[in-house]
């Protein structure tokens, strides 16, 4: 079993027609909670995982969700990756994740709805990973 957390930021600067520039900021942050099945390859050296779990997606940033509900969702999560052990505690990790979820947002003056439409929000990762209580 393991977690996850990640938050990605964007900054979208605009020169409209009227020649007044804007600027909006959009963040999404994902959490998740996923049991992984690994299986071994070459000996204990190197494993391909699996991992599948509930995440929680949420949107934020004042200039882009400013009078808007209805922006924290909850999904799935599923995943593949790759771990190559660099020493006995002590792994290099590459992931792929798919974070599905239905966005369904409500604008807050009008109560106007959105329909809900089925999102998936990928997530290409790698680090280290330090294995804790045990050899992995």
């Amino acid at each position: 079993m393991e977690g996850g957390f990640g938050y990605a930021l964007s900054d979208v600067k605009t020169n409209p027609t009227t020649g007044t520039s804007v600027s909006v900021n959009a963040k999404v942050w994902l959490a998740d909670l996923s049991l992984v099945y690994a299986f071994p390859l070459r000996g204990d050296v190197a494993s391909f995982f699996v991992k599948a779990g509930p995440t929680l997606i949420g949107h934020t940033g004042k200039d882009a969700w400013d009078g808007v509900s209805g922006r924290t969702d909850v999904g799935g999560v599923g995943g593949v990756g790759m771990r190559f052990k660099v020493a006995p505690m002590v792994l290099i990790r590459i992931d792929a994740e798919d974070h599905i979820f239905a966005a369904k947002f409500t604008e807050d003056a009008s109560g106007g709805e959105t329909n809900s439409k089925l999102q998936n929000d990928l997530v290409l990762s790698a680090g280290l990973s330090i294995a804790a209580g045990g050899s992995r």
